[in-house]
């Protein structure tokens, strides 16, 4: 009997260390690499990377090597397109006086060609691409990716250095794409409360672009790459998911984005030539500028995590996702990394913010390196770090894991158009810097008489403007088809900003249908249509009158080259002209670089009982004379936005009117 239970055992741990062995090659244990011609090949567990690391030889020489990697398989299956599957695009403008030193459209066909290193550590594989500063580019790129025991999926990170004796670079964009391979995933998430099917590449097959990245389809439906962009405040991670398959895209910090929590970009998109997942590190879409690079200098991006998983639904594979971002969030910064520009020691701040004698609950709070006028000015940081948080219902803040160095910091609150900072203040390592209670206070024009929309530096209360902060494609082309015809006339008190207050005023009162119309260059397309110039009119009544200065207040949550012109009564109380243009009207966004006008005027002109507030673009339309029948022409016009006054138009935040007891005391 004793033996034969020793006999048990010794079988019982035999099959436990088998079964032990197994989980363990599944989940990576071990990595083994192997070395082909022009290629790494990396294997742990369940997971497969060929890297590239020698350029194809063509006769006598030998091609720079423009990719990465090659292949990238988990459980035998492919999961990146094999024609130029994973590349960085990045490229700008060398400065020389403030003035750039080659020209943009050579800046365009900036390429990239890098050395390869291999490191073999005990826990992790890494293979480093390395590109030297030049004249073109002066910055030196570091591109590492990282194969780590026990995990189902690949880290990779970027680094950029300057030095002081190169030319100053402003950066015009910096991204990784990652093409996958086709008809392999069905669903697509971006966030919690933004997910979407996938549209087969079949169905592309007879579409037609009717502008940048955009395709309408044969059954009419127009897509694209626009719709599925995020604000980077509430970034964690997106993906793809099949029957079988999922590919995600992690974030465990934020921290290197240029523009902040309020900088919006592309995630991934299903527009011809088939999926891609975006990482956008630097870009100047929807109103942001991008950094310029001086002096001595080095920026880490990164570690990222491009996460395989397998299970047999969506849901399944968005679970272990979810559980991923958690885990990667609460281990950073990672300690297991090393690298000269990356800084595992951090530090916190907390606080407490009171607006206008208040508890702020949701306010926004931003620290920055770079100092700025208001939050608006931040969206043109970026060459170092950024942190945010939103305030508890007490007011209550926390911000951690912070790089060691001196912030600026700003807050937003809604209900508020004015913004708030104070700094700088000295964040050190290990430390938690305890601010105590913040106090802000409005600069307020006068007492209240009307108020049309929230404060937010965004356009979601208004109408047209929904799609959980991002509108439907062309929204600015919808106005003419929600009221059939011109926008109707707000009245203060009756009118109702959800459904009767349009969220954007463009410059053209025409239909979507007009539009592609025009584009596509279709038989009897009107092109008159476009000298239709929509109006916006606001009547608000007064009791009476009191002598003395009112302040009208706009708040723009977006502006693209707009030259308004604004009347009380038919009279003239203010014009504005920017040539900015944010292109958030552009690029689906219902918000982008937003701004806060104000004009004062005398009594004078308002009258006891109805008033009439009015908004315009100052000159309209003057109709685009292009030659008939010349579709590249206007193609080139309406596509791409090459035209200036084409996408003239604002984005509405918020309006009000005060009037200022104080002037009558002056006089």
């Amino acid at each position: 009997m004793i033996k034969h239970l020793k006999i048990l055992q010794i079988l019982l741990l035999a099959f436990t260390l088998v079964q032990t062995s197994f989980h363990k090659e599944i989940y990576g244990s071990t990595i083994k690499t192997q070395t082909n011609k022009d290629s790494l090949i990396v294997k742990s567990g369940k997971l497969e990377v060929s890297f590239i690391i020698k350029g194809k030889k063509k006769g006598k020489k030998t091609e720079q090597i423009k990719s990465y990697i090659r292949s990238l398989k988990y459980g035998q299956k492919e999961f990146i397109n094999q024609n130029n599957p994973i590349y960085i695009r990045s490229f700008g403008s060398p400065l020389r006086d403030g003035k750039p030193v080659i020209t943009r459209k050579a800046v365009k066909k900036l390429g990239h060609s890098y050395t390869v290193k291999v490191k073999e550590k005990k826990d992790y594989v890494e293979v480093i691409y390395s590109e030297e500063p030049r004249k073109a580019w002066p910055l030196s790129t570091q591109i590492g990716w990282i194969v780590k025991k026990g995990e189902p999926g690949i880290y990779y990170y970027v680094t950029l250095h300057h030095s002081k004796e190169m030319e100053d670079v402003k950066i015009s964009q910096h991204r990784m794409s990652i093409r996958l391979t086709p008809d392999i995933f069905q669903k697509a998430y971006i966030e919690k409360d933004r997910i979407y099917d996938i549209i087969p590449d079949k169905m592309f097959e007879n579409s037609k672009q009717i502008m940048d990245a955009t395709y309408l389809l044969a059954n009419g439906r127009a897509v694209t790459k626009y719709e599925w962009s995020t604000r980077k405040e509430d970034q964690r991670f997106y993906g793809f998911s099949g029957r079988d398959t999922g590919i995600w895209h992690h974030f465990p910090s934020m921290e290197y984005i240029n523009a902040g929590p309020n900088k919006q970009s592309n995630t991934e998109h299903h527009t011809y030539p088939g999926l891609i997942i975006l990482n956008v590190m630097t870009s100047a879409h929807y109103g942001s500028t991008t950094p310029v690079f001086t002096g001595e200098f080095s920026k880490m991006y990164g570690p990222f995590f491009l996460h395989l998983t397998d299970k047999k639904d969506f849901k399944k594979n968005l679970a272990v996702a979810e559980a991923k971002q958690k885990k990667l969030e609460k281990e950073w910064p990672f300690k297991w990394f090393k690298h000269p520009y990356y800084k595992d020691e951090r530090g916190t701040v907390t606080g407490r913010v009171i607006v206008n004698h208040r508890t702020a609950d949701n306010a926004l709070i931003l620290l920055t390196t770079e100092k700025a006028s208001n939050m608006t000015g931040t969206m043109d940081h970026g060459q170092k770090y950024m942190y945010w948080a939103r305030t508890k219902k007490d007011g209550s803040f926390r911000i951690d894991k912070i790089v060691p160095d001196d912030y600026y910091l700003h807050c937003t609150y809604t209900n508020s158009f004015e913004d708030y900072k104070m700094g700088p203040i000295k964040i050190r390592a290990n430390k938690n810097l305890n601010l105590k209670t913040l106090k802000f206070q409005d600069k307020r024009k006068g007492k209240l008489i009307w108020q049309i929309g929230i404060p937010d530096r965004d356009s979601t209360e208004f109408a047209g403007a929904g799609n959980n902060r991002f509108r439907p494609f062309l929204g600015r082309l919808r106005l003419k088809d929600r009221y059939n015809g011109d926008n109707p006339i707000f009245t203060v008190g009756k009118s109702d900003y959800k459904e009767d207050f349009y969220f954007i005023q463009p410059l053209q009162l025409v239909t979507l249908q007009d539009y592609i119309n025009l584009v596509l260059d279709i038989p009897g397309a009107d092109h008159s249509a476009f000298t239709n110039v929509p109006s916006r009119k606001i009547v608000f009544n007064m009791d009476k009158v009191q002598k003395g200065k009112y302040t009208f207040t706009l708040g723009l949550a977006s502006q693209c080259g707009p030259d308004i012109i604004i009347r009380i009564n038919h009279k003239i109380i203010g014009e504005y002209h920017s040539n900015f243009r944010g292109n958030a009207e552009y690029r689906s966004g219902s918000y982008g670089r937003p701004f806060v006008l104000y004009f004062e005027f005398d009594s004078e002109i308002l009258k006891q009982g109805k008033n009439l507030l009015q908004i315009d673009h100052k000159e309209g339309w003057k109709l685009l004379k292009t030659p008939k029948n010349e579709k590249r022409v206007v193609n080139k016009y309406f596509m791409y936005g090459k035209k200036p006054r084409i996408w003239n138009s604002i984005i509405y935040d918020a309006l009000k009117l005060e009037y200022d007891v104080r002037s009558v005391k002056k006089k």
